[in-house]
């Protein structure tokens, strides 16, 4: 709960002006006198006065709403105001671009909607406005508030939530299905078979031997924890938009989903978010993912040409690990000198390149041609994925692994992926 720190301005409510308006009218009536005119006038000027004194109070206003959220998560926001005496007759909260207000209800004292925000970062949210009437209803006031709620807004956490919930679950290896380790003596439980004689004594389960009338051993997984690096190009390519923000923002997302996974697996996980420089380098972590978050919040992808030569030498350093490259194949030409880079760097390194599934494009191809324009249309997008497809080819053709991912399932295609190259 707050007082409100407030810019106020106030006026005559409609009561009062139709109240005024009607003793002016009675001048002009033979029993009314301007002296008993001007005598209403006054009372009522004073009694408007007591009125004011009311609905000028400062008014005490409390909001409810996370003070962080990720990306596109719907969590509630309501605003309520408390003032003795007076009367709240709305209250009205502004949106900024960065962030969108749904579904709101008010219901005088109190505004409840769906706080739904767009671009990471850190953000301020206009002052609330509200109106107060006082208990008379002749003078009504509006109260700007001037402190201002501020709200984080992270990366896209509920896909990375999801492993929480497995893991908690006892399903998360259900989740990565046929994609495991080896067997042998370690400490993830796989299965139950018959005794042999060259297992160890450790691996004998006396509980099902007892009930099978036979020896019996476990079987577990060999933990096999591994390095990678997940490089995030924040170059111009990376600033066109999808559905749901740009495609920077699914590469972030899909960094903190890959981070949340490596925790569960016991990898070492590190990252380069790069342009035509170093944007950020994050060490190998054991556990990435709230580094992940804190660091990429604020991130966003910068207009300029991307040189790939600075991550790839900085990989080149470290000992061999998998690479996951978040980047977009246009053409040929735009790719060249990515390719070249990857030739040399998969020479050490496991590389996964992923890049988003043009959807305006392919849905434009697939679509009906109901006019001459929607033919052109499809020529241009058939003409541009014949282009892309070809440079995409020329990656494969160099033995350069490149995964096409939907933007609904960037995140975990890319998970996918990583789990094939450990």
């Amino acid at each position: 709960m707050k007082e409100n720190k407030r810019s106020l301005r106030f006026m005559p409510s409609q009561p009062m002006v139709i109240i005024c308006l009607v003793i002016i009218i009675a001048t002009s009536i033979p029993p009314f006198s301007i002296k008993i005119s001007l005598l209403l006038l006054i009372s009522l000027l004073a009694v408007a006065t007591v009125d004011f004194f009311f609905a000028t109070k400062a008014i005490k206003i409390s909001s409810h709403f996370p003070k962080s959220v990720g990306r596109t998560e719907k969590v509630p926001f309501q605003i309520e105001a408390t003032l003795e005496r007076s009367i709240v007759k709305a209250i009205r909260q502004p949106s900024i671009p960065e962030i969108e207000l749904a579904n709101e209800t008010s219901n005088n004292d109190k505004l409840d909607s769906v706080l739904i925000p767009i671009k990471r970062g850190r953000y301020r949210l206009p002052s609330a406005a509200t109106r107060v009437v006082g208990p008379l209803r002749l003078i009504s006031s509006d109260h700007v508030d001037k402190i201002q709620n501020t709200i984080d807004v992270y990366p896209n956490l509920p896909g990375a939530r999801h492993f929480e919930e497995l893991r908690k679950r006892g399903r998360f290896s259900h989740e990565l299905g046929s994609l495991k380790g080896k067997l042998g003596l370690g400490t993830e439980f796989e299965a139950i078979r018959e005794y042999d004689v060259n297992d160890d004594y450790r691996q004998i389960n006396w509980i099902a031997s007892a009930r099978f009338d036979r020896p019996m051993s476990n079987t577990f997984r060999l933990e096999e924890n591994k390095t990678a690096l997940c490089l995030i190009d924040a170059g111009r390519l990376m600033a066109a938009p999808t559905d749901n923000g740009t495609r920077f923002d699914l590469a972030i997302d899909a960094s903190i989903y890959l981070a949340t996974a490596a925790e569960t697996l016991l990898d070492r996980l590190g990252a380069i978010v790069f342009s035509n420089r170093v944007v950020r380098n994050i060490s190998f972590q054991r556990k990435p993912a709230s580094i992940f978050t804190n660091s990429f919040f604020d991130l966003e992808p910068e207009l300029i040409e991307s040189d790939f030569a600075i991550p790839f030498q900085l990989a080149q350093k470290l000992k061999k690990s998998t690479i996951i490259l978040f980047t977009d194949i246009v053409s040929e030409s735009s790719s060249r000198h990515l390719l070249e880079a990857a030739k040399i760097v998969r020479k050490k390194h496991k590389l996964t390149i992923v890049i988003p599934v043009d959807v305006d494009f392919t849905s434009a191809l697939t679509a009906t041609a109901n006019r001459k324009y929607d033919a052109y249309r499809q020529l241009v997008a058939y003409n541009y994925l014949a282009i892309r497809k070809n440079a995409v080819l020329k990656f494969k053709m160099n033995n350069i692994n490149v995964v096409e991912a939907e933007p609904d399932n960037f995140a975990k295609t890319a998970l996918r992926s990583y789990l094939r190259s450990r």
